[in-house]
């Protein structure tokens, strides 16, 4: 039997004074005391510098430039996106930036297998196509959604993509990094075992700020299933080398 949950609302009025409400509450212990317990949290959250974040942060970037561009008009905002598997997270872009599917040129460059699975059903979108091998170009944004792990020489392949599409910003989202050494762990997939790479974070930004650019963004990424935190499976691996979260990054070119 499904548990009930508590609704936090009820009643439907058509002005506050209908309702006969404790408008006091704002100034009550209990309130007072809830708020000052979450500030409390917030600070120590603050000192370590950890914040948190339940989605990718790519389409706040791209709503952020379309706002920027087309305030006076200006070429299509073109993103690549590294890994961007059969298109899951164009499809999130586009539902929540109503003017990406017109404005934005997305390329997503995976493999072969994995783009004749998605092509069928993404024809419709004029604007989105497939590569399985990087090509030259420019983009204004590259986009690494829980991808870089599965690349073991990740300097090389960000100073490719840095030198090849010259991109303005450099988005990076669920990105498997810490305050733990960089290692190799083995990723354990229905019986199978792939390779992922953990990182470093603060030798991940230092890379990042000698190819020339800033982190102006981060956050601890929270993936959410059904509803409920999924708590991050690394408890196997030793304490030293375990992660409470992935992170988000957002990083501008200096």
């Amino acid at each position: 039997m499904t548990k009930e949950i508590f609704s936090v609302w009820e009643g439907v009025y058509g002005r506050f004074k209908e309702v006969k409400g404790d408008l006091g509450v704002f100034e009550s212990d209990h309130w007072l005391n809830r708020q000052k317990e979450k500030l409390q949290r917030a600070l120590k959250d603050f000192e370590s510098q950890v914040s948190y974040c339940k989605d990718y942060p790519l389409p706040i970037v791209v709503a952020m430039l379309i706002g920027k561009r087309y305030g006076g008009g200006g070429a299509k905002l073109k993103v690549f996106d590294f890994g961007g598997g059969v298109g899951l997270q164009y499809l999130d872009l586009i539902a929540k930036v109503p003017l990406a599917e017109q404005l934005v040129e997305y390329t997503i460059l995976d493999n072969q297998r994995t783009i004749d699975t998605a092509c069928g059903c993404m024809r419709q979108f004029e604007n989105l196509k497939f590569l399985a091998d990087i090509s030259e170009g420019e983009a204004d944004i590259v986009h690494m959604g829980s991808s870089l792990q599965y690349v073991e020489d990740w300097q090389d392949l960000l100073t490719k993509l840095n030198k090849i599409y010259k991109p303005s910003y450099f988005v990076f989202s669920d990105l498997l990094a810490g305050n733990t050494p960089s290692f190799v762990s083995s990723q354990i997939y229905f019986g199978k075992k792939i390779p992922n790479k953990f990182l470093n974070i603060e030798e991940f930004t230092g890379f990042l700020k000698g190819l020339g650019f800033q982190v102006s963004f981060r956050s601890k990424f929270m993936r959410v299933i059904l509803n409920q935190d999924q708590i991050f499976p690394n408890h196997a691996l030793p304490s030293s080398h375990r992660i409470d979260r992935a992170v988000n990054l957002i990083c501008h070119r200096q």
